[in-house]
């Protein structure tokens, strides 16, 4: 039953539905799609997050429980939320040990909605507040086993439009027109020109357009075509310079075909950034609890990932988990309609999970 952005309500009331059997009080967000439960009680207090939400794709994947609502959880959020799940019950089984509060947080809207930032604005990180979260990621193309981390692991994220508008008419006559699918495909070519010659090569930065749109018929010249794509950034100034550049560039080339562009931005998603003691001291609980997983450090993408707005709202760490279904040559990657992730990651990630709260709240007892 994948569902997409901040309306997830068969996800949510299943997911209520199983904290409700384990007796694990919680309450919902985000018009009832967010949901937050607590065990145990008092301070300190650790949120562990995982997303929920899937992707507007047709699955192709084969499993035999492949979704046929037209929507795919072709990132892995279901298994996400089986993993909270997961944790939730080993929790439960142990919340008389429990020297502080764990809060379990279910979130929609991480697929380019920006849920993290409608639950903080709701209070997910008060009542009690959270000391540290922690959320982890799994990885189809990762053998399932392999846990990564690092200090950055992803960047940060800006989705960006340009719409060029001309002048229609029937395709026969362009030249009583003004095409804008000319001006737009030089635009995208300008584009480039940013990442070629503007940016230092030692900079960290990814321009790309992915939807391209213009017209109805082929023989008409259509009054407008519309770009649209992501900007993946860790630097501010990086990123003020492409803003920039890339709206300079769009109306400059707009005008010199005669038309007129229009760029705008959608709000950001913060990079992950974790802090450096709290990753180190995650890294010694999945040694401990998962002693045949393989650790490995240095995790940096250009990859974009909601959770860096809590990252950047508290004391965080994000890790990742393979959770790869097969040999690597015949894995697919994320976002892939025939994307596929084996379930042996889950019972390991659950017990990160559960691992990480228990271990942080007995070192951190107050």
């Amino acid at each position: 039953m994948p569902e997409i952005g901040l309306e997830t309500p068969n996800t949510s009331a299943y997911i209520q539905s199983e904290l409700t059997k384990l007796g694990i009080p919680f309450h919902t967000i985000i018009n009832g799609s967010g949901v937050v439960g607590t065990i145990g009680e008092g301070e300190p207090c650790l949120m562990l997050r995982s997303d929920i939400d899937g992707l507007p794709m047709a699955e192709e994947s084969g499993e035999e429980f492949a979704s046929i609502n037209g929507n795919m959880h072709a990132c892995g959020h279901d298994m996400h939320a089986a993993t909270l799940l997961g944790a939730a019950h080993i929790l439960k089984a142990h919340e008389s040990e429990l020297k502080g509060t764990v809060k379990l947080f279910f979130q929609p809207g991480e697929e380019g909605y920006n849920g993290s930032d409608e639950a903080i604005a709701e209070g997910v990180l008060e009542n009690p507040h959270v000391d540290r979260a922690f959320a982890m990621h799994v990885v189809s193309t990762v053998p399932t086993g392999v846990i990564v981390y690092g200090e950055r692991p992803m960047a940060a994220a800006y989705n960006w439009k340009i719409v060029v508008e001309g002048v229609a008419g029937h395709g026969s006559m362009p030249d009583s027109c003004v095409d804008p699918i000319t001006a737009a495909a030089h635009i995208h070519i300008g584009l480039q020109e940013i990442l070629a010659r503007e940016i230092s090569p030692m900079s960290e930065l990814v321009i790309t357009c992915g939807a391209f749109n213009a017209g109805d018929a082929g023989n008409a010249i259509p009054q407008s075509a519309t770009m649209q794509g992501t900007i993946r950034v860790f630097d501010k100034k990086t990123e003020e310079l492409a803003k920039k550049r890339i709206t300079e560039i769009a109306s400059g080339i707009a005008q010199t075909y005669r038309c007129a562009a229009t760029t705008t931005f959608g709000r950001p998603s913060p990079a992950v950034f974790n802090d450096k003691e709290f990753m180190e001291q995650c890294v010694e609980y999945a040694k401990q609890t998962l002693p045949q997983a393989q650790l490995y450090g240095g995790a940096h993408g250009m990859g974009s990932e909601d959770f860096g707005s809590i990252s950047q709202a508290c004391t965080a760490n994000y890790m990742m988990i393979g959770a790869a279904a097969g040999p690597l040559n015949e894995c697919y990657g994320q976002h892939n309609p025939h994307v596929r992730f084996d379930e042996n990651a889950l019972p390991m990630s659950s017990a990160l999970y559960a691992s990480v709260a228990m271990n942080w709240l007995d070192d951190n007892a107050k």
